[in-house]
């Protein structure tokens, strides 16, 4: 199985040698969103997409899904629908049938070998190749069997596209790697085995001894995706983050210095999404003056402009609402008392462990002085709709796609919360959540 696995690389690397980037041009995306929503953004997916969205491009559909897009571009760049996956080089004139599942999409016209090839792209946060725990086997030998075996067949199907470029196929080799670290690294939180562990401590342990005998793989598989121009390809940037932020990990690599400001820069800045102050703005633009790639300083500029939106004080981004009958209104209606948001989903499995805190502290604070808004950014609103009927919600239940939410409030995650002044200002555009004893004592202080 080894033998054929690493035959299977050499056969995928005979094919790729040398690069170019191409012309600056446009990409033209044509095609049919087969989606709820029909406004919704194209994602760039590059590395800089960790500290800001301003390469986003919104896509605006008819009321038949229909749309077209252009794209400017000075490199071939990767973009994402939903959990379809793009590749767009300048030059292409792409057609496209999105679905939700991003293996149902279709895809012809120029550029369509690649977006083709990307359809069955894993999910990191699923694990890769353990998909959410679905090929998590009771040994290590059998999970390493099996991605060795799934990983040799995908390196073989893409060293066999014939109309892509030899940059494509080297950042995909990069990203079957990366997929197979992953796997390794995810292993030990899907095995239905693990035994039952007192501290994160005790747990740490038990997973650096499971995946022990995967080590020497997994150093070397690092050494081969250590290289910027990877940096493209989602799940290396997520193998990377957790190399950096693991000591053990973190001591077998010598990350190349765009890969560690990329990581430096991303921890200094995290403090922008828990205390978005202006003395926390002005630390952070102290350090942006010392960065040394232009385009990372670029984009976390671009944030920071936008984050100083969100300071206390600051007028709140109104948002349009829909409750459970259809009914249309806008957060700003309910000025007066004070209003402390919800943003969740009914797929958020950390946002639902949060509703029974959110409901009990709404119970004993009371509704008098303060508005608790539940306000779900499901995709679908026939998701959320059956999700407030089979758990018979109460209190104010809204649902919205409104576009400021991810835009203008920069949500790029949630749970998140939200704690408006009576006038419409901001209190604190990343509020505690309500499991955080810290939380009650601030809403009773506002109240007192």
């Amino acid at each position: 199985m080894k033998q054929y696995y690493n035959n299977a690389l050499l056969i995928a690397m005979f094919f790729i040698s040398g690069y170019s980037y191409g012309q600056k041009g446009s990409a033209t995306v044509k095609g049919v969103l087969n989606t709820e929503t029909k406004v919704i953004p194209l994602m760039y997916d590059g590395e800089e997409t960790m500290l800001g969205d301003s390469k986003n491009v919104e896509i605006k559909a008819d009321k038949d899904g229909r749309f077209e897009v252009k794209i400017q571009l000075d490199k071939p760049s990767y973009y994402r629908i939903r959990r379809n996956t793009l590749y767009l080089s300048p030059g292409d004139n792409l057609s496209v049938v999105i679905e939700e599942n991003a293996e149902e999409s279709k895809f012809s016209g120029k550029g369509f070998e690649a977006n083709n090839y990307l359809r069955k792209r894993l999910f990191p946060k699923a694990g890769s190749y353990i998909n959410a725990g679905r090929n998590a086997f009771s040994t290590v030998d059998s999970v390493r069997n099996y991605i060795h075996n799934e990983s040799s067949k995908r390196l073989i199907e893409l060293q066999q596209l014939k109309n892509v470029s030899n940059i494509f196929k080297e950042v995909e080799t990069a990203r079957i790697k990366a997929d197979i670290i992953n796997s390794y690294l995810a292993y030990p939180g899907y095995f239905k085995g693990f035994p039952k562990t007192n501290s994160y401590e005790e747990y740490q342990k038990v997973s650096s001894d499971m995946i022990k005998p995967l080590m020497p793989e997994i150093k070397q598989l690092y050494k081969e995706i250590n290289d910027d121009r990877f940096l493209c390809a989602e799940v290396v940037r997520i193998v990377f983050s957790k190399a950096f932020y693991s000591s053990s990990l973190k001591s077998m690599i010598e990350f190349s210095p765009r890969i560690k400001e990329l990581f430096e820069t991303l921890e200094k800045s995290s403090v922008l999404s828990i205390n978005p102050t202006k003395e926390n703005v002005d630390e952070i633009n102290k350090y942006i003056s010392t960065m040394k790639y232009n385009d990372l300083k670029l984009e976390l500029q671009k944030k920071v402009k936008a984050i100083g939106h969100l300071t206390k004080g600051s007028m709140a981004f109104d948002i349009e609402l829909e409750d459970a009958n259809g009914k249309l209104s806008k957060l700003s209606d309910l000025k007066g008392k004070y209003l402390y948001v919800d943003l969740w989903a009914t797929w958020c499995g950390p946002c639902k462990k949060e509703t029974p805190f959110f409901e009990k502290i709404r119970e004993e604070l009371g509704t008098d002085k303060i508005h608790f808004v539940a306000l779900s950014v499901d995709t679908s609103k026939e998701a959320w709709m059956n999700y407030l009927k089979e758990h018979n919600k109460k209190g104010l239940q809204f649902f919205s796609n409104d576009k400021k939410i991810r835009t203008d409030w920069m949500l790029n995650g949630i749970p998140r919360f939200l704690l408006i002044d009576k006038d419409f200002t901001i209190i604190d555009a990343f509020a505690k959540r309500p499991s955080d004893p810290q939380l009650k004592a601030i809403l009773k202080d506002l109240i007192k």
